[in-house]
């Protein structure tokens, strides 16, 4: 045990002694006993003070050390490797001395802390959480770094391939030894196997042109010769697949394309080959895209044939390519979408429209400035059922309407098939329940003062709720909640009920709601329904999977002045209750003539004749959002309403454009353009510049480089141009391009995920500035997967810069916990005490003088 001194420059102080001497000894009013008594009182406490400032401690020399395990769990690492690091660890602990700690950190693309250092040390059973994507060794020294302590020999041992993708060792190496910490290194093997085959990339032009062949180079790796399966996808649309013989080593392919369509398209290569050669799927494809520029089109939704639609014909005499399309036939990606400027539904329920789907075209319009203009027709809007989906969030209206346009005095009766197919189970839920869910959301709808049944239906009907006001929705919640099925199907019977007691009814409107999954027994429904209508009730119907009475329940919706609903997907049965319920309690649909007025002005109606503009014969109302400009209007509501929903715009035209209400629109000598002003309006503008770019990444950093030339082929400086990116996981961000040499623009973005990334440039709205322009970038697999041998070279360097060793995973070391030279243990500091001491000495030396000053008196 000695005492060391963590300040010792502060004994200099200790010359303020001789000069208090000399001092002292000058006073001549103070006998010589008086003086010595004051100067050794003095000189104690200059001594006691500055030996506080030196902040003394007791230290012994100790052979403890400190020891982090640093894992390399990253998807790189083979997972039989697993059992040998375990024994490596459990092998060299067993080593310690009572006074060695040791501790885990696992890490990837980030350090977790699994074991805190502690004497005790065991490998437990793994629990941390660590990005496996990468590998950033980096990160994980100084993590540890920062964990150990000060006293004793500190060490580290890495464990790892040694493949680091993120960040660079060597800013932390020279931290390392400044701190005289020990790295030790331990080499895992990597992934790869003796058959290991892989597509290392996948090349296409950046730009091409139309009808014009081109080539798609594919290199695939491969560690044996054998026979493979090379496939090819355009935008997720087979191309083509042959078998390939692939050699050790790199391999090339070289397949002829050519497209027709102006677009951005993904090319994937995908190599399948036998599972038993090939230990990795996840490398098995790359990924490229290409841009073939032309005019852009428009993707026109519909159901009818194109030929029928003047708004079709009126588009197309205008200049303007029109690409149809039925709802079950869009894109399954938003990639699909960027080929066209503009998307138009065209009299489109939701219920055709998946909720992806959905999605994909709202991201369509808000992330890369595409169009976006939806017609009206029964199908559409509110009544179409787009309430709160990402449909209106990219529109100019609201689908809901206000409470003032109610329907008074509303009795609405849903009769339910409950028969034993209904039980029928769908993707875990069963038609039953996707029923009562559909129930109870209708009624929510309903105002409270509005009249309410539920009739279920087999062979016997059954009233669960018996008409009543729609206010104690608890108590009607929990009837529907034991609502089970069995028997068969009789809708005769279960029709002839519910007529009898809603004519009962003294409503203003009365209205049923019937649906079935079944065939049903014969009945004289022409009659019954025809009794119905003279009792002023109308019924629509909803007919469930391909089992239903399609076509009985088509012509009891058509006898019953209602409307007919078909679905095979039981997630689209809530949703059609909910809109059918809508357009009976509200009038969203009007079906009157009416002539519309202009209500500001807007280049979609600009050099038209305003006063003549055409009457309409139906229309369903909306609602304005307060970022839209309403442009024609009716009395009930906007007919023509624009937007800017993000870098796209949108258009609600609330009538149809196929002649049920807009005859006079078709027929009028400005339809055509009309209609064309429209959609022009929407469509993703064309640039005036020209684009050379240049996307990448190193790490988790992508880079995206851009060199931007006008018409008259010079350099456009002083820009501002931004980059919205829409990264694999659906979100998105916008980066401010910075200009780093003439014509040139540069940002980053974040790229550690693996899949697709799109980017969108844009500038402000100067006549200066770029317009809208889309790119495409991925990242197929992760990098951990590349094939890459371990790198023993960073391993040794590691070890040997800071003193450590290169270790071998099957041979532990014994001698891990033996410090090589004996390092100071501190205990506790002295100055407190010190400080005491000078505080009394300071104390009794003041009693002192004022005794003595007595004494004189």
């Amino acid at each position: 045990m000695s005492i060391t001194l963590t300040n010792p420059y502060y004994l200099i102080l200790l010359l303020l002694i001789p000069l208090t001497w000399f001092y002292l000894f000058k006073i001549k009013d103070q006998t010589r006993f008086r003086k010595s008594i004051l100067i050794f009182f003095r000189t104690l406490l200059i001594l006691l003070m500055v030996l506080v400032l030196t902040d003394p401690k007791f230290t012994k020399n100790s052979d403890a050390v400190n020891l982090f395990y640093l894992v390399d769990i990253s998807k790189s690492i083979q997972n039989l490797e697993n059992d040998r690091i375990k024994s490596f660890i459990d092998k060299t602990s067993s080593h310690m001395d009572e006074e060695d700690k040791a501790g885990l950190i696992y890490f990837g693309g980030n350090p977790s802390l699994e074991v805190a250092l502690k004497q005790e040390f065991d490998a437990e059973v793994m629990q941390s959480e660590v990005n496996s994507n990468h590998t950033n060794i980096n990160s994980a020294i100084q993590f540890a770094i920062g964990k150990l302590p000060a006293q004793g020999k500190n060490k580290l041992v890495l464990m790892s391939d040694g493949n680091q993708n993120i960040d660079d060792v060597h800013n932390s190496l020279q931290l390392a030894k400044s701190l005289g910490v020990q790295i030790s290194s331990v080499p895992v093997s990597a992934w790869i196997g003796d058959k290991e085959i892989y597509i290392d990339w996948i090349e296409t032009p950046k730009n091409i042109q139309l009808n014009m062949p081109f080539e798609v180079r594919i290199v695939v790796q491969s560690r044996q010769k054998t026979k493979s399966n090379l496939v090819l996808l355009r935008n997720g649309d087979y191309i083509s697949a042959k078998e390939v013989d692939l050699k050790p080593g790199k391999n090339i392919f070289l397949i002829v394309e050519q497209v027709k369509e102006q677009g951005l398209y993904v090319y994937k290569a995908i190599i399948n080959t036998d599972q038993n050669n090939d230990m990795v799927y996840q490398n098995n494809e790359g990924i490229s895209f290409t841009q073939a520029t032309q005019k852009n089109s428009v993707l026109f939704v519909t159901n009818e044939q194109k030929e029928k639609i003047p708004m079709i014909t009126a588009l197309t005499t205008q200049g303007i390519k029109v690409v149809t399309k039925p709802p079950n036939e869009l894109p399954f990606s938003m990639q699909g979408y960027l080929d066209y400027g503009a998307i138009i539904l065209n009299d489109i329920a939701a219920r055709e429209l998946s909720y992806n789907t959905m999605e994909d075209i709202e991201k369509y319009v808000r992330d890369t400035a595409g169009g976006l203009v939806m017609i009206g027709g029964p199908n559409s809007f509110g009544a179409g059922g787009y309430l709160k989906t990402p449909i209106e969030k990219a529109l100019p209206v609201f689908m809901d309407i206000p409470t003032t346009l109610e329907f008074p005095g509303l009795c609405i009766v849903m009769v339910i098939d409950k028969s034993a197919s209904m039980a029928g189970s769908i993707s875990g839920q069963t038609k039953l329940e996707a029923a009562k869910l559909a129930l109870f959301s209708s009624i929510e709808l309903l105002n409270p003062k509005d009249k309410v049944g539920i009739l279920a239906f087999d062979w016997e009907q059954d009233w669960i709720i018996p008409i009543t006001t729609a206010d104690d929705r608890v108590a009607m919640a929990e009837k529907l909640s034991v609502l089970s099925g069995g028997g068969g199907t009789d809708i005769y019977k279960a029709l002839v009920k519910a007529h009898s007691a809603l004519k009962k009814i003294p409503s203003a409107k009365k209205h049923i709601i019937l649906l079935s999954d079944g065939m049903t027994k014969e009945g004289k429904f022409k009659s019954l329904v025809d009794k119905v209508v003279k009792d002023k009730i109308s019924i629509s119907t909803v007919a469930l999977g391909q089992g239903s009475d399609i076509q009985l329940m088509k012509k009891i919706a058509k006898w019953g002045e209602g409307r007919d609903y078909y679905t095979d997907d039981i997630e689209n049965i809530p949703r059609i209750f909910v809109g059918e319920t809508r357009i009976v309690a509200k009038e969203i649909i009007i079906e009157k003539t009416t002539r519309p007025f202009v209500s500001a002005k807007n280049d979609i109606i600009q050099s038209l004749p305003v006063h003549k503009i055409p009457k309409v014969d139906g229309y369903i109302i909306t609602y304005p959002k307060n970022s839209a400009e309403t442009i024609l209007e009716t009395i009930h509501g906007p007919l023509l309403v624009s937007h800017q929903y993000g870098l796209g715009r949108s258009v609600a035209f609330t009538s149809d454009l196929s002649g049920r209400w807009s005859k006079n629109w078709v027929n009028w000598d400005y339809f055509a353009q009309f209609v064309s002003q429209m959609v022009k309006w929407t469509i993703r503008k064309e640039s005036p510049h020209y684009y050379t770019v240049d996307i990448g990444r190193k790490g988790d950093k992508g880079f995206f480089k851009v060199d931007i030339i006008d018409e008259l082929n010079q350099f456009s400086n002083h820009l501002k141009p931004k980059l919205k990116v829409l990264l694999p996981n659906k979100n998105n961000q916008t980066i401010s391009l910075e200009q780093i040499a003439p014509g040139r623009y540069f940002g980053n973005f974040p790229a550690s995920e693996v899949g697709e990334y799109y980017f969108n440039l844009f500038g402000d709205k100067s006549e200066h500035l770029i317009q809208y322009k889309t790119f495409g970038y991925s990242i197929p697999y992760s990098d951990e997967y590349l094939l890459i041998e371990p790198n023993e070279t960073l391993l040794s360097e590691l070890a040997e810069k800071t003193g450590g060793a290169v270790l071998d995973i099957n041979t532990p070391p014994e001698d891990l916990f033996i410090s090589d030279s004996q390092q100071k243990e501190y205990g506790a500091s002295l100055w407190p005490y010190l400080l005491l001491a000078a505080i009394a000495v300071l104390i009794i030396e003041i009693t002192i003088r004022k005794l003595q000053t007595l004494n004189r008196i």
